[in-house]
């Protein structure tokens, strides 16, 4: 299968849409903001928690660091790149 023919679900295409909306409701300022943040991206916690419940872990969990804002390479449209379940923070904003 390639790329052009992966099918999303609505939940992915929603989240997708929802975090172009977010950037784009957001003030110029916090926009700025924002775009020179990085974040803490984790799996460990759906690793450990797939464990716990006996359950097979497909892959050891990664831990990377990502822009908080990403670009679009084609539209370039920006949208906020973070969420509840692998973002761990917020790399240099105090807790």
């Amino acid at each position: 299968m390639n790329f052009m023919e992966l099918k999303c679900s609505k939940e992915v295409i929603l989240m997708i849409t929802y975090s172009y909306a977010l950037y784009s409701s957001l003030s110029p300022g916090m926009q700025a903001y924002l775009e020179g943040l990085t974040a803490l991206h984790s799996a460990v916690a759906q690793a450990d928690g797939y464990r716990a419940a006996g359950l097979h872990v497909r892959r050891e969990p990664v831990e990377s660091v990502h822009h908080v804002v990403r670009v679009h390479p084609v539209t370039g449209w920006k949208s906020v790149y973070v969420n509840p379940g692998f973002t761990l923070r917020i790399l240099g904003v105090p807790n």
